[in-house]
């Protein structure tokens, strides 16, 4: 039965940063916030930021974020550089047009 449980850090564990310059929002962080707001319902860039906003004591908790929360910019360009296929299989619905009507969470990117 363990052998089914999904560890998140054989998950993403090769996951690298590919952003040339030192970004000032840690990519693993980043990871960890988006994975918990998709979790609780968050279902676009914006939805994330502002899940994360609302939840930074809790995160901090947890994870540094010395620089706060990412934009939702931030957190779709970080994930579009990255190349792990966790991550983009997780993501994956947040790159769908949003359709006009369709009450996403968070508003618009």
């Amino acid at each position: 039965m363990d052998d089914d449980i999904l560890s998140i850090e054989e998950t993403f564990g090769d996951l690298k940063d590919p952003r040339s310059r030192t970004p000032a929002h840690d990519l693993t962080e980043m990871l960890m916030v988006a994975l918990c707001a998709i979790l609780s319902g968050a279902d676009s860039w914006m939805g994330i930021e502002l899940w994360g906003q609302a939840k930074l004591e809790w995160l901090r908790r947890h994870i540094p974020l010395q620089q706060g929360i990412p934009s939702h910019d931030i957190f779709r360009a970080g994930f579009r550089c990255a190349q792990s296929e966790a991550v983009r299989n997780m993501l994956h619905p947040l790159d769908e047009p949003p359709v006009p009507g369709a009450g996403r969470a968070g508003g618009s990117d």
